[in-house]
């Protein structure tokens, strides 16, 4: 059973890199992509994020593309190519992910195919895959394994992932919160809280440290927690006069970014909700024991997260990646009901 189910991941990642490769390499260096760029070139040379170029993202945004131009100066390639192609890789991954999470959710893995090719068809993202590098991109497989490892209750690995969510994109802290919450909620007795606690604050401590190392290493733990919070808490101006108008730029860049799967999206974001209704009722009414038992437990909990930021903050396009691991399961899931 397991080796069918690796050799279906290993099929759902060659698919999904054949189709993602369609999108070529050459695509326009967009000026995030460009800034995390010339981090992860400058990140060679010695100068670490924050130093060689001030933003306010989360510092992994910047951390990854240095291992891509770590790759390319070490066997001699060009490094724009050969981060786009380590963030590729990791692009096809997240559709690997999502296969699996899918699988584990509905206990089908019609389903779980069904999520993973429903999320090939996102053509932003699909897009960003092979012309980062995006930071939203790598972010989406830390939470799709975020959400499966808290749905397995491998707490250490979840706490990992959640961990470098948040160190991806502010906002996604709350997928390490959840897990932790999980983590106390779904403990049967005093012996296992103990054992379910340190194990996801030891996978969410992990990445931290080490990312806090480096900065106090390199003497910019200023400038990083600088970029990372202070900026966007102190002097971001998201020059928005009212919520309709955000709200009317929010579905503008959603349309432009995924007019091909309007359709889709919607319909996927609906069964979301249905599901939520599906497994209130499963658990006798009780979102008490959907908490303490129910493997849906981590999605349900983690979905109003973005709804919320999202009318706090939406910056384009990237911004809605969040809720595609959501909409794929939703849609791959009302697809499996009409076959």
């Amino acid at each position: 059973m397991k080796k069918n189910n690796l050799l279906i991941g290993i099929l759902v990642f060659i698919v999904s890199a054949i189709v993602y490769s369609q999108y070529g390499f050459e695509g326009h260096l967009f000026r995030d992509s460009a800034n995390f760029m010339y981090s992860g070139q400058q990140l060679v040379n010695g100068v670490p994020p924050y130093k060689s170029l001030f933003d306010h993202n989360s510092p992994v945004a910047y951390l990854m593309p240095g291992v891509g131009t770590s790759i390319a100066s070490f066997f001699n390639l060009d490094d724009i190519y050969t981060t786009r192609i380590c963030y590729f890789i990791l692009g096809c991954l997240t559709v690997v992910a999502l296969y699996y999470l899918g699988t584990f959710l509905f206990e089908s893995r019609q389903i779980g195919l069904l999520t993973a090719f429903v999320f090939i068809g996102f053509w932003s993202f699909g897009r960003d895959v092979a012309c980062g590098p995006r930071s939203k991109t790598i972010m989406v497989l830390f939470v799709v394994l975020s959400l499966l490892y808290t749905s397995q209750k491998k707490w250490f690995w979840a706490g990992i992932f959640g961990s470098l969510a948040f160190l991806t994109w502010q906002p996604t802290g709350v997928y390490a919160l959840i897990t932790i919450f999980l983590s106390v909620i779904q403990a049967d007795n005093i012996s296992k809280l103990k054992k379910n606690l340190v194990s996801p604050l030891a996978g969410v401590k992990i990445p931290n440290v080490l990312v806090s190392i480096y900065f106090i290493y390199k003497d910019a733990w200023d400038e990083a927690i600088g970029g990372t919070f202070i900026f966007n808490i102190k002097y971001l101006d998201r020059n928005v006069s009212s919520y309709s108008q955000h709200l009317s730029k929010a579905f503008g860049f959603i349309y432009d970014g995924f007019d091909n799967m309007i359709i889709p999206l919607f319909l996927g974001l609906f069964m979301v909700l249905v599901i939520y209704v599906r497994r209130i009722k499963v658990n006798n009414k009780s979102i008490i024991t959907l908490l303490k038992k129910d493997k849906f437990s981590a999605l349900l909990l983690s979905f109003p997260a973005p709804v919320i930021w999202s009318f706090i903050d939406f910056q384009g396009a990237p911004d809605f990646f969040i809720f595609l691991p959501y909409i794929a399961l939703g849609f791959a899931w009302l697809l499996y009901l009409i076959i």
